[in-house]
């Protein structure tokens, strides 16, 4: 009866705190948005070789 009453009251201290709970996440995804978008810009270089072979003399075509 115990572990009840303790549920209860959990669930009521979150119903009682859903607008804190949901400002805190809706200001932390934007942050880490604009942490991603503004400051963290990916640097994207590519870079490849290609080396090509002369022909021997020796082999017939």
């Amino acid at each position: 009866m115990a572990e009840k009453v303790m549920v209860f009251n959990i669930l009521k201290s979150l119903k009682n705190h859903v607008k804190l709970i949901a400002g805190i996440s809706i200001v932390s995804m934007g942050a880490i948005w604009a942490l991603l978008t503004f400051i963290l810009a990916p640097n994207y270089q590519a870079t490849s070789q290609l080396y090509i072979e002369q022909p021997t003399a020796g082999l017939p075509e």
